[in-house]
């Protein structure tokens, strides 16, 4: 079982999504990636949902002047260094 974990470590990954920027490149990345047929559309669309959601809450902040801890999505399985 700990080797179960300790795999599950390693495979667990994050990209920080800080600012609008930040969420336009990763729609961006994930729109070629779909396009190459690397994700499937399930996944896509669960991206872009989630970086819908990520956006309002970017945008009410900035609204309100506040500056918000860092933002670390993960998506389990996934290389960040392709997003």
């Amino acid at each position: 079982m700990a080797e179960t974990k300790e795999k599950t470590k390693k495979t667990r990954r994050g990209i920080r999504l800080k600012t609008i920027a930040d969420v336009r490149r990763l729609l961006a990345k994930t729109t070629n990636r779909l396009l190459k047929k690397e994700i499937d559309v399930n996944e896509a669309r669960a991206l872009a949902y989630l970086a819908s959601v990520l956006l309002q809450v970017l945008e009410r902040d900035k609204d309100k002047g506040e500056q918000k801890e860092t933002t670390k999505v993960y998506f389990v399985g996934v290389d960040p260094e392709k997003m």
